[in-house]
């Protein structure tokens, strides 16, 4: 028998910022680390969101999570139409399938992007470009 000594999933003693345990219905789930977001990000998230014709305040929820720790999706009692995650992979919020950065994927109903920091991305004009394209097909075609 083989026994396996590593983490899998670790329950967290703290969960991410979720809202007050009710679930919420957005458009847009936006998951972020913490320490890579500061108000610049959060302007440039605001342009990006209004390129989209979307509301930042009132159609994208954003839950901010902290350096290496890994949740799943379904601890945030929020239901999303899309799903955009800024430099967070796909397996740390518990889809075990390998999905490559910057390609649209769909889950049922759902729109997924998994994307670069909102920092390289602003970093970097042909990231820049390639968000702009992704999203286009996301939500304004």
């Amino acid at each position: 028998m083989t026994v396996l000594n590593e983490t899998l999933y670790q329950i967290p003693s703290n969960p991410p910022n979720i809202g007050s345990g009710m679930v919420k219905k957005v458009k847009i789930l936006i998951v972020i680390r913490k320490e890579d977001f500061g108000e610049t990000e959060m302007e440039t998230l605001r342009k990006i969101i209004s390129s989209i014709q979307m509301d930042l305040d009132k159609d994208v929820h954003i839950c901010y999570l902290e350096h290496g720790q890994k949740y799943s999706l379904s601890q945030f009692g929020i239901k999303y139409e899309n799903l955009i995650s800024f430099g967070i992979d796909a397996e740390s919020l518990g889809f075990f399938v390998h999905i490559t950065l910057n390609n649209l994927v769909n889950f049922h109903e759902t729109k997924a992007l998994f994307c670069e920091s909102i920092r390289e991305i602003k970093a970097t004009p042909s990231k820049t470009k390639s968000l702009w394209v992704l999203l286009q097909a996301m939500f304004l075609k």
